[in-house]
């Protein structure tokens, strides 16, 4: 980001996240292992979709492949090529790297996943390759702190285990037989702490199009970068984006601008009717309700946005601000920026109160609000919640806070509140603890930071009772057999005088019950 912000005071910078990488899906594969061509034919594609006809390249590390690979198989649109950093590995070490250094990375019911991952960052910092441990693999630098290792963190963790499948075809591919015939001016880099830069000495005589330099530090690095695109490209230049494709039969990625700043939504807008919006709760996202967003696809237009400081959304909700008021009115805004008039809300856990209160701020955009798993206490839970419910999850050298945050979120399913550890704690249902959706809850909690807490307050402290006797919107309260909450949304529903209805225990089957109360 600080070099593409460099970059951006001379080019236009476009900087699309790897397939299977960031926000962006996985290219369709036929193998486990694809070349790196699959990559470099995905950039093409993805400069044909958003009208770019030819552009400066830059590849760091594994981008360093696919830029690579994208120079030689579409010349055409490479006006120059600047690599930082690459691997360019003999065959004994290929076959090393591929059979060691991509771990497979599958969660486990016990969070011991990130508790490797944690301890394979830290090595990565300290040795190159990570699994050899050796003082001729130490590398020469001060250790990152835990915060810069946490970003490391929740990057990898929005890949997954697919973070295999680029690093493995970079690996795999034989850069050194493949520079000659690069046609396009290049220029390789690195800086001289880079444990890439042993790899330079092995390149082969190359033609005066391609150059070779080892820069004192990274930045100089990235100076001469600059310097190189300055010297190969013309002035700014806007690129002619064009409005996303929808994806047929499923969810996709959108964002909502607002002046603040960007929300992400993942959304469906091929079926016909009013939009439904899913919403999630205080320590969630789109990515954790999207069972219940993909259940509406072809039944209605459905959109699932990011609350913001949640997921992939900008956090433009101040920390000292955060209540369920302030929530529905930047939901407001979000569908305002739409260009939608009236919507249906179904909103889980702290989204419902959410859908709730932009039914009393705006009637007459909101046709209907389904809640399920409803947050409903008095107001002595209500101060017990508040005051227990949200621990801090703050990065520290050693990874603890790791195993810390996949516990919370387990213990949720199995006790009511979490931290009551005593026989009266028991949920005495049958447990909803499935690994995948506790490693998705543990994602979102990290990325949402601190904001998770005031979330959780915010929402805890909300009277939903009161709120529910003064909507005039039609409002479904709905539960499922695995809810903590079950009890409380059975009393929401007792006190609003509407009747409680049952879910199916899988939500990805939620949709069409859904719907049939939203038939108006």
């Amino acid at each position: 980001m600080p070099f593409m912000k460099t970059l951006a005071s001379h080019f236009t910078v476009i900087a699309p996240d790897t397939p299977g990488y960031g926000l962006s899906d996985q290219v369709a594969l036929d193998e486990p292992c694809p070349p790196i061509d699959i990559f470099a034919d995905a950039i093409a594609d993805f400069m044909d979709t958003i009208g770019i006809e030819k552009a400066g390249v830059y590849g760091f590390h594994t981008g360093s492949a696919i830029g690579l690979k994208l120079a030689i198989r579409h010349p055409e649109k490479v006006s120059c090529l600047v690599i930082n950093g690459s691997s360019l590995l003999n065959e004994a070490e290929r076959e090393d790297f591929l059979a060691n250094y991509l771990v497979p990375f599958r969660p486990s019911w016990d969070g011991s996943h990130l508790s490797w991952l944690w301890a394979r960052l830290r090595e990565q910092q300290m040795f190159f390759p990570w699994h050899q441990r050796t003082v001729a693999n130490r590398m020469d630098h001060d250790m990152p702190s835990p915060d810069k290792l946490h970003q490391d963190l929740l990057h990898w963790l929005r890949a997954g285990d697919n973070y295999r499948i680029a690093y493995g075809a970079a690996f795999a591919y034989d850069k050194v037989r493949d520079i000659p015939s690069v046609q396009v001016p290049m220029t390789f880099l690195c800086g001289q702490q880079d444990p890439l830069s042993k790899y330079l000495q092995r390149l082969p005589d190359l033609p005066k199009h391609i150059s070779t330099e080892i820069m004192n530090t990274q930045s100089d690095a990235l100076d001469r970068a600059t310097n190189v695109f300055k010297r190969h490209l013309g002035g700014p230049a806007i690129a002619a984006a064009e409005v996303p494709k929808p994806i047929r039969g499923r969810t996709w990625g959108h964002f909502a601008y607002l002046d603040e700043g960007e929300i992400r939504l993942r959304m469906n807008d091929e079926a016909e009717g009013r939009p439904v919006f899913v919403l999630h709760d205080a320590a969630g996202s789109s990515a954790l309700v999207d069972p219940v967003t993909r259940s509406l696809v072809g039944r209605r237009p459905v959109y699932a946005p990011d609350f913001p400081g949640n997921g992939d959304s900008d956090s433009l909700i101040g920390e000292d601000n955060v209540t369920v008021s302030e929530y529905a009115r930047m939901l407001g805004r979000i569908i305002d920026s739409l260009g939608i008039e009236e919507v249906d809300l179904y909103g889980m856990w702290g989204g419902g109160l959410v859908a709730l209160e932009l039914s009393i701020q705006r009637p007459a955009l909101v046709r209907n609000v389904i809640m399920s798993n409803v947050i409903h206490h008095d107001s002595q839970e209500s101060e017990r919640l508040q005051e227990n419910y949200t621990p801090d999850f703050q990065p520290d050298w050693y990874g603890g806070y790791l195993l810390r945050a996949w516990h919370y979120m387990r213990d949720q399913g199995l006790f009511w509140p979490w931290f009551d550890k005593s026989r009266q704690g028991i949920i005495w249902r049958e447990p909803f603890i499935d690994t995948e959706m506790i490693h998705q809850r543990v994602v979102d909690l990290l990325k949402a930071g601190s904001m998770y807490a005031h979330a959780y307050r915010a929402h805890f402290s909300y009277r939903t009772g009161d709120k529910l006797k003064e909507t005039q919107v039609p409002t479904y309260i709905w539960t499922v057999s695995w809810d903590p909450n079950f009890e409380h949304t059975k009393s929401a529903a007792a006190e609003a005088g509407v009747p409680l209805h049952i879910l199916p225990d899988d939500w990805s089957k939620w949709g069409p019950a859904l719907l049939e109360k939203l038939s108006n």
